[in-house]
């Protein structure tokens, strides 16, 4: 299988899931982003990672490409990325060697969701799914989009909305952002 039909395949393996996926030159630079990633990033094709690091994790994310680029076959850890908004975003990178082809690599973003880390969730007064409509509320979706994306009506978003707000003792739902990043739950 030549180079470029290994990278077509991976392309193809990558485009449909919804995490963020990278393929990127040992170079540092982007060359293949998938859809979520784009939605997430941009269309960042051609930049380099520590384009869309943040700038205290970049030398972590520079050792990684190193360590690749010295026959590593995996690795994964945790940085700050900057989204397409500027905001910033915890995420976990796992990369990948592709096995035959030293030049490219794929790398997954996965964003960390605000239960996932040990201790968060026990002392959260959320539920799971108001933890889910909060993150989505910090990532400025409306009513709407938030329902769309987790295929439940606006009405059941709504509720989730104003639970969320008592459960944070917030009056608004940037209110409950700021508490929510407060708390550390977002």
């Amino acid at each position: 299988m030549t180079h470029e039909s290994r990278r077509s395949v991976l392309q193809e393996t990558l485009q449909p899931l919804d995490v963020p996926s990278f393929i990127g030159e040992t170079s540092g630079r982007l060359v293949w982003l998938n859809d979520a990633a784009k939605a997430a990033f941009g269309d960042r094709t051609g930049d380099f990672y520590s384009d869309v690091v943040a700038p205290e994790d970049v030398a972590r994310v520079l050792a990684e490409i190193e360590r690749m680029r010295s026959g590593a076959q995996r690795g994964a850890y945790e940085i700050d990325a900057i989204l397409r908004d500027g905001r910033r975003q915890r995420v976990e990178i796992n990369s990948v060697a592709i096995e035959g082809d030293a030049i490219f690599y794929g790398v997954f973003g996965v964003v960390l969701r605000p239960g996932s880390r040990l201790g968060a969730a026990a002392e959260s007064p959320l539920t799971n799914r108001q933890h889910q409509v909060l993150e989505l509320l910090a990532s400025g979706h409306s009513t709407a989009q938030i329902a769309d994306s987790l295929h439940l009506s606006r009405e059941t978003i709504r509720n989730y909305v104003r639970d969320l707000l008592r459960a944070l003792g917030a009056h608004s739902r940037i209110e409950a952002v700021a508490e929510g990043r407060r708390r550390g739950l977002i």
